[in-house]
């Protein structure tokens, strides 16, 4: 008997694992699961990472990308068709076809594609059956593409006497794209045991602009001389400065992370545009 390729994991483990998933829906109104994406909206997914022993290989080891391309949206219907474009080393590619809708994932745009404007807590997709709720875990700040994304996170665990799945998935909040999969499959066939490792994330869109500018800027005075080629020395840190975004404001969850690094040295740590802050942030 075949097992679940990568991509049917995700809707297998709903209804063999939920009662471990330990995400509920919340209790107020559900959004709307309307697409987040339009027509011409585009990823590439690379930096693939694939370990395989079993007979039925989902990606083959020369592959190169992967680009889902929007041809049309619905919003009538909340549909969406998109093509799912493989380039592999040698420089041939597949197409294949995604089309199904973001409200009841009805088709086969998972994982490449749900509903735009879910957060932590929110069912990826409406189910009739409550016995198998699927729910966002949390929604997190990532780097993908080269911009800094609010994402959400679904995290999968199932285990039993002959299985082993653990699956991660990101999809960016406003889009629902996906950014970036992670799955650890093993299982006990004739053979022994089979494994299945896959990893790959997003490297490019069109759908939002890579941030050029640098985030911030520090100046350090070395402790030691030198140094040359080989050797190692260690630094001071005399002052850092949080550089604005283009509408002068500043990454307040950036600012956070600094100073919550550069703390132990508070007498050298300088943070300029205070002024430019939300005023509910807290140093801390």
């Amino acid at each position: 008997m075949r097992r679940a390729t990568v991509h049917s994991i995700l809707l297998a483990i709903v209804v063999v694992s939920s009662v471990w998933l330990h995400s509920f829906p919340h209790a107020y109104a559900l959004p709307s699961y309307a697409p987040g994406v339009k027509a011409g909206d585009s990823i590439t997914y690379g930096n693939f990472s694939v370990n395989n022993t079993t007979p039925y290989p989902y990606f083959q080891a020369n592959i190169s990308n992967i680009m889902v391309l929007i041809r049309s949206v619905d919003a009538a219907t909340n549909a969406v068709v998109a093509s799912l474009i493989t380039t592999y080393r040698n420089g041939s590619q597949i197409t294949n076809s995604l089309n199904g809708t973001t409200d009841t994932q009805v088709g086969n745009l998972l994982p490449y594609i749900v509903a735009g404007g879910l957060s932590a807590g929110d069912l990826l997709w409406k189910s009739s059956n409550p016995y198998y709720p699927i729910s966002v875990n949390e929604t997190v700040n990532k780097v993908y593409a080269g911009a800094l994304r609010t994402v959400n996170l679904l995290s999968l665990t199932f285990q039993s006497s002959y299985q082993s799945v653990r699956a991660s998935y990101y999809w960016d909040v406003k889009t629902g794209l996906l950014l970036e999969e992670y799955v650890n499959q093993s299982y006990v066939s004739s053979n022994g045991v089979e494994v299945l490792q896959i990893y790959f994330e997003a490297t490019a869109t069109n759908v939002w602009t890579p941030q050029s500018s640098p985030d911030f800027a520090l100046d350090a005075s070395a402790q030691t001389s030198g140094p040359h080629l080989g050797e190692t020395t260690s630094y001071r840190l005399d002052r850092l400065r949080i550089l604005p975004e283009p509408d002068g404001l500043i990454d307040s969850d950036l600012l956070d992370e600094l100073y919550h690094i550069t703390r132990s040295v508070p007498d050298r740590y300088q943070c300029h545009k205070w002024n430019s802050l939300p005023s509910s942030y807290d140093r801390g």
